[in-house]
Parts: C-alpha cells; structure tokens; sequence
C-alpha cells in the first residue's frame, strides 16, 4: 500500500469516529476536558477534533474558507486538499494534510471561545482570533491555521 492510499484510509476511518465524537460531545460545556473532543473557533471557520486514534492521540483541524496557498496537491488527489490538518502525538515528523473527503464532525459543534484551550494527553489546541493552534508538548511540533496562513513546525 502506498503512503498516500494509507493516508486515504486514515482520514475515512476518522471521519466516521469523529461522527461519533461529535455526537458524544454534544451537550459538554465549553470548558469540559474528556477522551475526545470536537470543537469549532468562534467564527465557524475552522472545525478541530482532538481524539484516540490508532493508539495515539490526534488533533486534527479543518478549515472551510482560506486564502493561503496550499502545498502542491499528489497527481493522484481527486477529492479536497490543503484545508484538513493533523498533528500525531509522539510523531517525529512535521504536521501534515492529506487528500480527503468530507468534514471533521456534524453540528451542533461546541464553540471553543478565543483563549480557551483544548487537551489530550500531550496535545494542545488553543483557539485564537487569528485562527487555531495545535501543540504536541511532548515534541514541539505545531501546526497554525487560519483564513491567511498555515505554519507547520
């Protein structure tokens, strides 16, 4: 299987237990910590899941509108690219986003207020006016996004 068709896989499978999550989460207040947790940015703008997956834990983030470039698409992408993020906790390798299809949960989705945050294990999400950021603690990779930019690190 290549690394691309893997990845393929990855995002079906998530979305159905992000499905799950979101309908788990409904009704948690703003500030509740749990297992998994889907929230949206006060502007509706970006979606993020924060959950177990594959034995570790995933802070995945999807924006709807964007001005930024995104990276150069694979030949083989049919469906949406550059808008869907993920950062692996304990992965030694950068964020990144992948080929996919769908979105990260169906409403209602709480509203994570600028300034709040979000935790999993070792992974941090904050919700900030200009967008989100994702944090793993346990190796300093991040990714940023918003409307005008995406920072991976």
């Amino acid at each position: 299987m290549h690394t691309h068709d893997h990845k393929k896989s990855v995002v079906s499978a998530l979305g159905i237990a992000v499905g799950a999550t979101a309908a788990a989460t409904v009704g948690l207040p703003a500030t509740a910590h749990a297992d998994s947790d889907t929230f949206q940015t006060p502007s509706g703008n970006i979606t993020c899941a924060m959950l177990p997956f594959n034995g570790t834990n995933r802070a995945n983030c999807q924006i709807i509108n964007y001005t930024y470039q995104t990276p150069p698409k694979p030949p083989d992408c049919n469906t949406q690219w550059g808008d869907n993020w993920h950062l692996d906790q304990g992965n030694a390798n950068v964020p990144y986003t992948e080929c996919h299809s769908g979105t990260n949960a169906l409403p209602p989705i709480p509203t994570l207020d600028y300034g709040q945050t979000r935790t999993l294990g070792a992974l941090i999400c904050t919700s900030e006016p200009s967008g989100v950021r994702c944090t793993d603690n346990s190796t300093g990779h991040f990714f940023r996004l918003s409307r005008d930019s995406y920072q991976l690190g």
